[in-house]
Parts: C-alpha cells; sequence; structure tokens
C-alpha cells in the first residue's frame, strides 16, 4: 500500500491530468453525471481532512515567537493577494462571472496541507509553516464568508436573472440554471431565516456562506486535531511519520474521485462546445500565479532565511483542494457554478508544476538558517 501511494505522489501531476480528461470524456460521450449533495461530504472526509492530519500540531506551542511573520502572512493572503486575484479577474473575467469567482476564491484560500510538504523538502521553520497553516485556515473561517457573500452579490449577483443579458449569454446560453429547492434542512432547522440556495432574489449573507465554510475547514480540522492526537497515543512516533503517506495517499485518492465526478458532470459539456472558456481562464490564473510568486521571490532575496520559505509556501500554495470542495458546495446551490471548476481545474495544471520548480529556485543561494 505504502509502495502505492508513493506512486501517486510522485506521478500526482499525470494522474490529476487523467482524473479531469477522464471527466471531461464521460460528460461528452455519456451524458455526464447530475449533482449530488454526498459530493460535498465526500469531498471534507476524502480530501481535506485527511491533507490536514500531517500538521504537527504539537509546533503551535511556539508560534507566538514567531507572532510577526504570521500577520504579515495573514496581511499578505487575505490583502495583498486577494487584491492581485480581483484586480486580474476583473482585467480578463469580468464578462465571466462564475470563471471571475472561481478565481476570486482561489486568491482568499491560501495553502493547507500541502504546504508542509514542500516547506520540509526546501528546509522551512516548520513551527513557522504550521503557525501560517492554521492562523491564515482559522483567519479564513472569518473572512472568506464576508469576501465571497460581497463578491457574489456585487459582481456575481442573482444569475438566473441575468441570463439573457448580452454579457451572461455569451457565457450561459445553453445552460439551465437548475436550483435544488424543497427538502432544505438549512430552512427548516433555521424556520426559514436561511436557504439553501443561493439561486434566489434575495442578498447572499455571510451566515450562508459560513455554513458551508464550517462542513469543509472546521469540522475536518478538529478531527484531523483529534487523529493525530490518538495516533500519537497508538503508534511510536516513527511509525506516525510514516502513517502520514497514507493519509496523503488518502487525500489525493478523493481528490482524482472528486475531480473526475465534477468533470464529468453535463453541465461541462459547455467546454466542447465553447473551448475558448479554457483560453479565456488559463490566461487570468497564470497572470496571477506569475504575479504573487514574484512577489514571494522578491520577498526571498531581501530575506533568505528558512522563516521565510515557511512564508513563501504559505503565500504562493492556494488550497487548491478547500477551493474544490467549496466549489462543490457552490454547484449545490446552483449548478450554473459549475463552470467555477475550469478555474480550479486549471490552477492545478499551473500551481503543482511551479511547485515542482520552486524548491530548486530558493535552494540555488545559500541561506542563513
Amino acid at each position: 500500500m505504502e509502495k502505492i501511494f508513493k506512486f501517486i505522489q510522485k506521478n500526482l501531476f499525470f494522474l490529476i491530468l487523467l482524473s479531469i480528461f477522464s471527466g471531461i470524456l464521460f460528460a461528452r460521450f455519456l451524458g455526464g453525471f447530475e449533482f449530488s449533495v454526498l459530493v460535498c461530504i465526500f469531498a471534507a472526509l476524502t480530501m481535506i481532512y485527511p491533507s490536514l492530519v500531517s500538521l504537527d500540531f504539537s509546533k503551535l506551542k511556539d508560534i507566538y515567537k514567531h507572532k510577526n511573520i504570521i500577520i504579515i502572512s495573514i496581511l499578505l493572503n487575505f490583502v495583498m493577494i486577494p487584491l492581485i486575484g480581483f484586480l486580474v479577474g476583473y482585467l480578463f473575467l469580468r464578462d465571466y462571472p462564475v470563471l471571475f469567482l472561481g478565481l476570486f476564491l482561489l486568491s482568499i484560500l491560501p495553502g493547507g496541507g500541502m504546504v508542509v510538504s514542500w516547506a520540509q523538502k526546501t528546509k522551512s521553520d516548520l513551527v513557522v509553516t504550521v503557525g501560517i497553516i492554521v492562523a491564515n485556515l482559522l483567519t479564513a473561517v472569518v473572512l472568506v464568508p464576508i469576501f465571497l457573500s460581497f463578491f457574489i452579490n456585487t459582481f456575481v449577483g442573482n444569475i438566473n436573472t441575468q441570463i439573457g443579458q448580452p454579457k451572461f449569454d455569451n457565457f450561459y446560453q445553453g445552460i439551465q440554471a437548475t436550483n435544488h429547492t424543497g427538502g432544505c434542512l438549512i430552512s427548516k432547522a433555521t424556520n426559514n431565516t436561511l436557504s439553501c440556495s443561493f439561486g434566489n432574489s434575495h442578498s447572499i449573507r455571510a451566515v450562508q456562506i459560513a455554513i458551508p465554510i464550517l462542513i469543509i475547514v472546521l469540522i475536518p480540522l478538529g478531527l484531523a486535531f483529534t487523529t493525530q492526537k490518538i495516533l500519537k497515543k497508538i503508534l511510536q512516533e516513527n511509525k506516525f511519520e510514516k502513517s502520514k503517506i497514507i493519509f496523503s495517499g488518502i487525500s489525493n485518492i478523493g481528490m482524482f474521485f472528486t475531480l473526475f465526478f465534477l468533470m464529468g458532470m453535463k453541465q461541462n459539456i459547455i467546454i466542447f462546445e465553447k473551448p475558448d472558456l479554457l483560453l479565456k481562464s488559463i490566461i487570468p490564473v497564470i497572470i496571477f500565479y506569475a504575479t504573487i510568486l514574484s512577489i514571494n521571490l522578491f520577498i526571498f532575496k531581501k530575506n533568505k532565511t528558512a522563516e521565510t520559505k515557511a512564508l513563501i509556501w504559505g503565500n504562493y500554495l492556494r488550497y487548491i483542494t478547500l477551493a474544490l470542495g467549496f466549489s462543490t458546495s457552490l454547484i449545490y446551490q446552483n449548478q450554473v457554478y459549475s463552470q467555477i471548476i475550469i478555474v480550479i481545474v486549471l490552477s492545478y495544471l499551473v500551481q503543482i508544476p511551479i511547485s515542482f520548480w520552486l524548491p530548486n529556485k530558493l535552494s540555488i543561494n545559500k541561506t542563513n538558517e
């Protein structure tokens, strides 16, 4: 089993490509899947939760010693990078609101479990690394619902009323907006104060977005913390370290199945009908990553330390797995949001190759570690 997981890790990029194209071909030739809410639960349990088990939560007791760099990371991840994502998206994707939303979603979700793997390979400060990840995730729980609800209300709005307007016709022609109505547990639990559906005439409130964030961030984070404590009691330290590859492998396999399903949704047949959407999306995604990478390399050039390396990985890497998980909750609200997957998938194709290249860049010169 360990050999299988190592094979997956070694060939991650190509297996992601296989999942993506298999899903697209399934949609094209076999009609595609109907969306199911079970995908949200599957994504949280098989992608996000296992990816967080590798975090060494015991290191959190020392993060107060590095509070300044953690604060800098939060400012970069929730002020500068979202601003970059917004400006790039507005410049290239303002007439394609769901694609614009996908890029903005990436910009407000800083890296998760994968940050640890890359930080270890470049001999980054792991205390700072774990502190940055946890601090950013907890900040995301508070700020992402606010940012996202404002963005949807301002730049996406009620898609159902906008279909038919010229700039939306370019993107949504031929797509039927399918809302999920009836049997909404959230509506029943809150006496119709909240709704499962974003696709209505009311503004989207931050609390509506906070509910999926709770499911796909806080619950997996709590499960990962509990799992790690239990395993450390049961296993010796070296055996626990070896078990991390199992959780990483499970997360990757969960990602493959989720990607296959989401890319195989029948709404994604539009990719064959309008392949220019890929070109329209890939250019801003590349510009977005190139910009934040350039800024981070400039920071590293000015201060070549192990702490700075941790900062770079925590800033450059976007939590694509979480973005994929969150996009499943958006698609559940309204299947028109399925086109957000185009940007998420393209971000995999950009971020992963650069991640393999970046360690060499960080180790060209000796650092003051």
